[in-house]
């Protein structure tokens, strides 16, 4: 060991790949590993070994080589050449994301189709191209999307290439809101087109055209009779344009002599407004009214005061009023921006001071404040002042930044040591889960406050951010079966919801439905929308929209069929009415017998309702039967007979009742036929019955409880058995099984008087070892059938198994819960499963001693733990 460790002999570096292979011993053969640099070599022993944990460590030694970041790691050329012949997920990842060289980590990402991650890649990889070429691979929207978001401050390029990509897809797929979007954008262009000047939009520019051509088929009618409407007015405005003579050609004839004077017109009242000096200055007025207040200057309204005194007197009442309204906007808006400079100044103070006492997030804060009033001083002279001053304080604030980030990452490191410990946490994997987003969020809380608004975006160290996501990765991958199992039931949950809501319409569409059977269906769906939390968010609204259409087309037969219902018993409460004038009282109550049949095959109608009905009914029909004295009377006695037969029978439960535990057993036919004789009686007393129930009640607690004392002796005995019986064997295995040895046990063996089934296979494995010379050899197969045996009993139970068999907890936790959703699981009962399995802990071939020990505390414990939540 020493020599392979720390030589470097020549010789001994060329053996190193031999001794790897060949050396008997497996830690030479993993320090020989270790300084092996040969990736084929390394690959070559991995698939050579039969050892099962040596081969994980050359495969993860391979994976660290390819990952390395120092100078003694393969050439790229080797280790590109072990990428594309390796085919696993993980390591792909991790090379995408570690690997030093950038080809190797595009090589990694070629291979990758998991959206999540090419998302991650494109936003965080450090490399502009390996970001572009993973955003390529990305088909799935939503992950898209997250890029997009994500890069909008890191990667404006690339930001913008995605933007447009995505709404290029969109509009290709018909998504509604970005079609409808695109439209109101055409449309409004397209407005403001036929606004302009006449010369200046004759036609339809042809970009629009195509834009439009392209989300045609998917606009909405309101959109399309917009766009339509838009090109109209364009199209008629050029028809127009075309029409009209140019006013320009029309000047005077040239053959015209020069000596003949013009006819005089008569003078113009209105003759100023063709002043050129008149619509030179309303240009110049309408072209300062559109400026912006910060636009405005001094300057400019003294050059127009002094155009406006060149004009005409006649001209000038028609502008004085809205030059006022320019110098009241020019003295609004210099108010304004005194007293916005004067509050810039006083939070720049403030700003310096924090910056000077260190206190970098209420320094970013009055930062944030002052630059948020750039837009409106940023002609200003002294806000240029401040602004100069606020750059010169730029180098103490990134100061402080980089202290923040040095104090960060302590912080960074202690979130990976404890994303990293997540796998192997015992945690539920909702818990899992809420714990790798805590520290993700936390993650995100330690960049935002290292970013400095208007700088590049600051973050950490790409190494130590690599870690985290790799230990989050990680994390993820051990919740991933429960996850992927949860989502199987739920869709199957989902599945059903939908299959309930087609049974229901179904019910509801045929001509004469089952109308019990469209109740129950109704019911159900009712039950299902008051779970529908058990189901994925994103199926939610569907199989909820599915279900209320369902129950609102059976509600609305359900409620014809009520009034049928209704119909035809109202013409039965009309019937009773007239049976007052029947003159026999028997056939008047013969008839009233046969209304009271025809009402139930009427059918029933909601609670309140038929209540309400059945009160009218009865209210023509009792009066009918309140003559019949003598039969109440009979019916009277005939109540007390069966009354005092059932205080009989309460009596000699009661007389039972006062035996011994021991002997109540015996009585057991005797409380049967007391039973069966209640079932004879018709119509019983429920006071009676209550009181004899709970007398029974009373038995079965008292007979159970006797019953689980011998069931408890019977188990210490077969326990008992079972320890002597191994110890036998142990010693017989072991050699030291003496006849002394061998009478001790046999007097020590428990005797019955009526022994069980399993009492007598181990009195007959009992015999069999005593009457051997040696016992068979230790069953490999018993030792894996106890170790399962135990993780079985420590899940029903609920006790957490050792940190050597969490990992087959796990895995019987998903076939138990596969076997479940299936039916390949036998529905039974936790203790009758757990008394299943105690029968088969006794009945195991032979163990070894320290195996054997620590499996039947294990087993006794879970065992116990079961059982006493049961008597609970």
């Amino acid at each position: 060991m020493h020599a392979v460790t720390h030589s470097n002999d020549a010789e001994m570096m060329q053996a190193l790949p031999r001794i790897m292979v060949e050396d008997e011993e497996l830690s030479v053969r993993m320090a020989a590993a270790r300084r092996v640099l040969d990736l084929e070599a390394l690959d070559r022993a991995r698939q050579a070994s039969e050892d099962e944990s040596f081969r994980q460590f050359l495969q993860q030694r391979c994976e660290d080589l390819v990952c390395k970041t120092h100078s003694d790691r393969p050439s790229v050329a080797q280790r590109r050449a072990y990428i594309e012949a390796s085919g696993q997920r993980h390591f792909l990842e991790r090379v995408a994301c570690e690997a030093a060289e950038t080809e190797l980590r595009m090589l990694a990402l070629s291979r990758i189709d998991r959206q999540g991650f090419l998302g991650d890649r494109a936003i965080h990889d450090p490399d502009p191209n390996i970001r572009r070429k993973a955003a390529a691979a990305i088909s799935r929207h939503a992950t898209l999307k997250r890029v997009i978001d994500e890069t909008r401050t890191r990667d404006k390029a690339m930001h913008a290439a995605l933007l447009k990509r995505l709404k290029g897809e969109l509009l290709d797929a018909g998504d509604p809101q970005t079609v409808g979007e695109e439209a109101l954008d055409i449309c409004k262009q397209l407005e403001a087109h036929a606004v302009m000047h006449q010369h200046e939009s004759a036609t339809v520019p042809e970009n629009f055209a195509l834009r439009w051509q392209r989300i045609a088929e998917h606009v909405s009618k309101e959109l399309g009779m917009r766009h339509a409407r838009a090109v109209q007015r364009i199209e008629a405005q050029a028809e127009q344009e075309a029409a009209e003579p140019d006013a320009h050609d029309s000047g005077g004839d040239p053959d015209t002599p020069a000596t003949e004077e013009a006819p005089v017109e008569p003078a113009d009242p209105e003759a100023g407004l063709n002043d050129p000096r008149v619509a030179e200055f309303r240009a110049s007025l309408e072209q300062l009214s559109s400026l912006d207040d910060s636009q405005l200057r001094r300057d400019r309204l003294a050059a127009v005061n002094q155009q406006l005194a060149s004009l005409p007197s006649e001209s000038r009442a028609e502008f004085e009023k809205a030059i006022k309204a320019l110098d009241q906007r020019f003295q609004k808006f210099s108010e304004q921006t005194e007293a916005q400079i004067s509050k810039a100044a006083t939070l720049f103070e403030q700003y310096r001071k924090e910056l000077e006492d260190g206190a970098l997030h209420k320094a970013l804060e009055l930062r944030q404040q002052i630059r948020s009033m750039a837009g409106s001083l940023k002609n200003d002279k002294r806000w240029k002042s401040l602004n100069q001053q606020m750059t010169g304080l730029h180098g103490r604030l990134k100061e402080l930044r980089d202290w923040q980030h040095w104090s960060n990452d302590k912080v960074r490191k202690d979130l990976v040591k404890q994303m990293e410990l997540l796998p192997r946490a015992d945690l539920h994997p909702d818990a899992l889960l809420s714990r790798i987003h805590t520290l993700q969020e936390r993650w995100k809380e330690l960049e935002r406050s290292e970013q400095i608004p208007g700088d590049p975006h600051f973050a950490a160290a790409p190494w130590i951010w690599r870690k985290f996501q790799a230990a989050g990765n990680a994390a993820f991958e051990a919740a991933k079966p429960f996850l992927d199992k949860r989502s199987e039931i739920q869709e199957k949950r989902v599945q059903s919801a939908l299959d309930l809501a087609g049974k229901l319409r179904e019910l509801a569409a045929v001509e004469q439905p089952d109308w019990v059977e469209l109740r129950k269906g109704m019911n159900g769906a009712r039950a299902q929308l008051r779970e529908l939390d058990a189901l994925p968010h994103k199926s939610r609204k569907k199989a909820a929209n599915a279900l209320r259409k369902a129950l609102s087309s059976a509600n609305e037969r359900m409620q014809q069929h009520y009034e049928v219902i209704e119909k035809e018993k109202r013409k039965l409460i009309r019937i009773a009415e007239q049976l007052v004038h029947v003159e026999d009282r028997k056939e008047a109550i013969d008839q009233a017998k046969r209304l009271q049949a025809d009402w139930k095959r009427a059918g029933a109608l909601w609670r309140g309702r038929e209540n309400a009905l059945w009160k009218e009914f009865r209210k023509p029909l009792d009066p009918l039967f309140e003559g019949l004295a003598e039969e109440q009377q009979a019916r009277k006695q005939e109540f007390k007979a069966r009354l005092d037969q059932q205080n009989e029978l309460v009596r000699e439960m009661a007389a039972i009742l006062e035996s011994d535990d021991s002997s109540l057993e015996e009585h057991q036919g005797r409380v049967q036929g007391l039973t069966d004789q209640w079932k004879d009686i018709e119509r019983p007393d429920r006071k009676t019955r209550a009181r004899f129930d709970d007398q029974l009640e009373d038995y079965g607690r008292r007979l159970k409880a006797h019953q689980a004392q011998l069931e408890q002796q019977q188990r210490q005995r077969w326990w008992d058995k079972a320890a002597l019986l191994h110890e036998l064997e142990s010693a017989l295995l072991e050699g030291i099984a003496d006849a002394k040895t061998r009478e001790q046990l046999k007097k020590r063996w428990p005797r019955e008087q009526a022994p069980s089934e399993l009492d007598e296979i181990l009195d007959q494995r009992f015999k069999k070892a005593l009457g051997a010379e040696q016992a068979a050899e230790y069953d490999e197969q018993s030792s894996y059938a106890a170790r399962m045996l135990c993780i079985q009993l420590e899940f029903l139970s609920g006790v957490p198994s050792p940190e050597s068999d969490r990992e087959a907890r796990m895995k019987y936790q998903v076939e138990r819960l596969s076997q479940s959703m299936t039916g390949e699981l036998e529905r039974q009962s936790a203790v009758q499963e757990a008394l299943r399995a105690e029968r088969e802990w006794l009945t195991l071939g032979v163990l070894k001693p320290a195996e054997y020990d620590q499996y039947r505390q294990r087993i006794r414990a879970a065992l116990d733990q079961i059982l006493e939540i049961n008597d609970d």
